[in-house]
């Protein structure tokens, strides 16, 4: 193991141990809070061209993204989820209507449906810098499919004490444009 993916390992199992401390309560207003701060930096206009997002199945207290997909629904914007194949990420076209399984990593995904490319993705983050470099699980599935739909705005969602001062990166890692906490948006 490289020094890299050691110092990602280790950030990694301090960040995880200080998410998994957070009660449901305090993961329900930072994720409201997240919400608010994301449309105040994007607004309307942003999303006018837009016809796909993929969002995400929180699980393991990741930020509770539903008031988001809620608010997409609610502007006529269609809403993709990940789904696990292989090394890899797909994604599916998703409403509440279509049903969701729980993966091997116990994260509810889409059973079946219409693959889609997103204009937009939220992608969860286990730790990140102001640099929006982000640190994921270490399974690298978001990095495969990001090198495949390089044209697509990718936003990390995450909680402001997730920030680090730096994530070490390796070759394979895909930068983010934009990263939005509770506190703030890089």
């Amino acid at each position: 193991m490289n020094d890299n993916a050691y110092l990602k390992k280790k950030l990694r199992k301090n960040l995880l141990n200080q998410r998994r401390k957070l009660t449901l309560t305090q993961v329900n207003t930072l994720s409201k809070k997240i919400f608010e701060n994301l449309l105040s930096k994007f607004n309307n206009k942003f999303f006018e061209n837009i016809d796909i997002v993929a969002c995400y199945s929180a699980f393991d207290n990741e930020p509770n993204i539903s008031s988001i997909l809620n608010w997409l629904y609610n502007q006529g914007i269609k809403t993709a989820l990940p789904k696990i194949m292989g090394d890899t990420i797909k994604f599916y076209e998703w409403n509440e209507n279509l049903s969701l399984v729980t993966s091997k990593f116990n994260i509810k995904e889409p059973h079946n449906g219409i693959e889609v490319v997103p204009d937009i993705l939220l992608i969860p983050v286990v730790g990140f810098d102001k640099d929006c470099n982000r640190l994921g699980h270490g399974y690298g599935h978001y990095d495969k499919s990001l090198r495949k739909i390089n044209n697509s705005i990718k936003i990390g969602i995450g909680y402001s004490f997730q920030e680090v001062e730096h994530v070490p990166i390796e070759k394979h890692d895909v930068k983010l444009d934009y990263i939005i906490t509770e506190k703030f948006c890089y």
